[in-house]
């Protein structure tokens, strides 16, 4: 176990880690049409520079996840580190769009294992007096950067060109250093059990499951019937996992009903905050008093404040239930959707009030989920797998929500509103799934169980915060 001030030291170099990663993967959405035009090429070429990043990380982060069960951490973060960087030294020099969309995916096949490989070393390595700060310290990071992606984006596109966007990640060079400086060789020696190479990597079964994603994004995107592929990809998926040796996604994670509830949860939390993201600045284009920068600000400060919320939300979890706390975020941010979907309004202060509860709905349930999860991988042997999958649904949900969004805009002739109201109503199933009651209570309510003392609660709460403990 690290000491106290190396803990620390980790701690901010993963959340720099997490805010270079989450910047990155927006940073070029206010881009693509400087780059269109200075390509010649066509917008839904060019749109695969995100759609392509989005996709590898959302591959990449259940891969990492499961090798981390066998390699060392600091290895993979150190292999991550270098694959972004040479995407970062590619795109900064690329002039034809082949090498463009292969610079963004080195980026992001290094990319993304910032966020799944952080909070692994977090419940690993992190001093137990540290790790609630930890964690909450990363949603922070990610909130944090899904709204400056925008706002330096558009910013650095406009002083010093879409390039500049790809020299301003060589700074990803000093969380590589402070790595090599600060991080132990192997969780093993730390209080982690070997578990190298006792089975070989699921190679096939990682093939499988990226075709899927890629065929389901695609079929969004593009063409409806390669989701006939994706179907048929999703059941060759549920036939070989269960019986491979070392499946690359665990079946019997997801047979834990608690488990899964987190990734639905999850799921729909990430789905509809980026689809919000995607649809909001064109809503507010359509308003020619509305700059391109004005509207980069609204955003930027909508997620500020989910920024602010993650401290907030650390505090409050570990007073309240997790129950309270998943139907009090998902209100709100039922509530800021359907505001913002029967307002119809191209206004920015009428976008930012519920705006902002959308962001701080995200940001508290965000912060619940990613202290509560850990804790619900019953086999600590399987964290890796158990926390690179629930990333995988995480990013998932981020390229779905956009893609889902562009298609029902496409066939509603436009209607905003209509979709708004639509992710709104989406949040009615983590609330359903917050009140339903099963057979006994899970282990993270336990500290709201009236029959628990003092010292009881004290010790619950501190399992549902150190869940590595």
């Amino acid at each position: 176990m690290l000491s106290k001030r190396k803990s620390m030291f980790l701690m901010f170099t993963l959340c720099y880690l997490v805010l270079l990663g989450v910047t990155n993967a927006v940073l070029f959405n206010v881009a693509l049409p400087r780059i269109t035009e200075e390509l010649h090429a066509h917008a839904e070429r060019v749109s695969w520079i995100v759609i392509g990043y989005t996709m590898m990380i959302a591959i990449g982060a259940n891969t990492y996840g499961n090798l981390a069960d066998r390699f060392s951490l600091k290895r993979l973060l150190l292999v991550g580190i270098g694959l972004f960087l040479a995407g970062s030294v590619l795109g900064s020099v690329a002039h034809q769009f082949g090498l463009i969309l292969t610079a963004r995916l080195l980026q992001s096949g290094g990319g993304s294992s910032f966020i799944a490989l952080s909070m692994i070393a977090a419940s690993r390595l992190i001093h137990p007096d540290k790790r609630p700060l930890a964690l909450t310290l990363i949603s922070s990071a990610i909130a944090l950067g899904s709204g400056t992606g925008l706002l330096v984006g558009g910013f650095m596109t406009q002083m010093f060109g879409w390039h500049s966007l790809f020299l301003l990640m060589f700074i990803v060079v000093l969380a590589f250093i402070s790595l090599l400086i600060i991080m132990p060789k192997d969780a093993k020696e730390h209080g982690t059990p070997a578990r190298k190479n006792i089975h070989p990597f699921d190679t096939f079964g990682a093939l499988l499951t990226s075709a899927f994603i890629i065929t389901l994004l695609l079929g969004i995107n593009m063409r409806l019937y390669l989701l006939v592929l994706s179907a048929a990809l999703l059941v060759a998926i549920l036939y070989w996992m269960p019986r491979a040796a070392q499946p690359f996604i665990r079946m019997d994670l997801l047979k834990n009903t608690s488990y899964l509830r987190m990734l639905v949860i999850g799921f729909i939390n990430n789905m509809t905050v980026v689809a919000a993201v995607f649809l909001l600045p064109q809503r507010l284009s359509q308003n020619m008093n509305n700059s391109m920068s004005m509207i980069g600000v609204v955003l930027f400060t909508g997620a500020m404040f989910s920024f602010l919320t993650t401290f907030a939300g650390g505090k409050v979890a570990a007073k309240v239930s997790s129950t309270s706390l998943t139907v009090i975020a998902s209100l709100l941010s039922l509530a800021g959707y359907l505001v913002l979907g029967l307002v119809s309004s191209t206004g920015l202060t009428a976008t930012l009030l519920p705006l902002i509860a959308v962001y701080i709905g995200y940001a508290a349930l965000q912060v619940s989920l990613n202290i509560m999860v850990p804790d619900t991988i019953q086999a600590k042997e399987h964290m890796g797998a158990g926390l690179g999958l629930y990333n995988q649904v995480n990013f998932v949900g981020m390229a779905f929500g956009p893609a889902l969004a562009g298609r029902i805009l496409e066939i509603s002739a436009h209607d905003y509103s209509f979709i708004l109201i639509l992710l709104g109503a989406l949040f009615i199933v983590p609330i359903l799934i917050a009140c339903a009651k099963k057979d006994g209570v899970h282990k993270a309510d336990a500290c709201s169980r009236p029959e628990a003392g003092p010292e009881k609660l004290r010790e619950n709460r501190r399992m549902i915060r150190f869940p590595g403990r």
